[in-house]
């Protein structure tokens, strides 16, 4: 490989957002950084819709990140041409850059599994690409968060005392992913769609005239934490499609505003997703890690199912174990250790 320059790009592509980071890798700290919504799921769609204009789907892609690699560059105001870039997420799907195969489980937490390829330069994209994939089990994958977990053993957090012996990991979201670690090792996981189905719920179906927008920080009032609070023990035990209908007749009977019925299925299905926890080895702690927005929410929906050995990892620990995790990466890829 090259020499290992002073700069690396960290890139978090997802589904639905872009987010790129400049990092100068002596002192690990970000110089500058953009986030946009050009994620590959639309970015897909974008180029499928113009296919006869002759662009390949990896040309698309990589012109938009040239655009995001330009703001940065605005940004610190030297030139950041030939930077090399660590890439994970979606864009070594089958809609991304380069569908590369999954990794195994077990997945080490130290990253010697990672499954990745190496992207050189060319005269259109002047920046070699190190483009990680995700990790698959018998029927659930992961794309990304398996960078955060290899961050925050880089970070030491999971020699922490709440990482002692089998821990699950909770990671809210559109997706939330639930990662079992064992040993030092991913040993499975479980993905809940959580914040989509509120989404489609709340947008899409019946429920869409029961409810009204309301923000996360509104659970400081006592009506909405109460109508929260009461989704999430509706959810412990009753069946969820039944239970998604009484947002409905909460509304019609006049049970709770819209705002608060709202909050009333947010607390449903946070508290469906969660609920199972109880069931797994005692020896099982939770850490979650979310930003703000997600945080209030599990945290009541936890003390709410009676969970006490919960261990919250703020967002800017998260944040950091991205690019500690991208980091990781290339540096076992610069040293030839896959």
């Amino acid at each position: 490989m090259h020499q290992i320059p002073n700069y690396i790009f960290c890139c978090d592509w997802g589904t639905s957002s872009l987010r790129l980071r400049l990092i100068d890798r002596k002192t690990l700290q970000v110089v500058g950084q953009t986030h946009t919504d050009e994620g590959i799921g639309r970015l897909f769609a974008t180029w499928s819709a113009r296919k006869s204009g002759g662009e390949t789907r990896q040309e698309h892609l990589l012109r938009t990140l040239n655009r995001s690699i330009a703001a940065v560059q605005q940004q610190v105001g030297f030139s950041v041409d030939t930077i090399p870039m660590v890439i994970s997420g979606m864009a070594s799907s089958s809609i991304g850059l380069r569908e590369i195969p999954y990794a195994q489980l077990p997945f080490s937490t130290a990253g010697k599994d990672i499954s990745a390829e190496y992207l050189a330069a060319t005269a259109g994209f002047t920046h070699d690409i190190y483009l990680i994939s995700g990790v698959k089990s018998d029927d659930d994958v992961i794309r990304g968060e398996e960078i955060e977990v290899i961050g925050l053993a880089v970070m030491g957090e999971l020699d922490a005392p709440q990482f002692a012996g089998e821990h699950i990991l909770v990671l809210p979201g559109t997706h939330s992913k639930h990662i079992l670690i064992k040993g030092k090792q991913i040993v499975s996981f479980k993905t809940f769609m959580t914040g989509e189905f509120f989404s489609l719920l709340t947008e899409h179906s019946i429920l869409k005239d029961s409810v009204a927008s309301a923000d996360s920080a509104g659970l400081s009032h006592p009506a909405n934490r109460e109508a929260f609070d009461q989704g999430v023990q509706t959810a412990v035990s009753n069946d969820l499609l039944h239970a998604c209908f009484l947002a409905r007749t909460n509304n019609l009977f006049g049970k709770f505003t819209k705002a608060e019925n709202a909050f009333f299925l947010s607390g449903l299905l946070i508290g469906y997703e969660l609920r199972d926890l109880a069931k797994g080895p005692k020896a099982s702690r939770l850490v979650i890690c979310c930003g703000e927005k997600l945080l209030q929410q599990y945290r009541y929906a936890c003390q709410g199912l009676g969970y006490d050995q919960v261990t919250y990892v703020p967002s800017e620990i998260l944040e950091q174990a991205v690019v500690m995790g991208q980091i990781e990466v290339f540096n076992r890829f610069n040293k030839n250790e896959f």
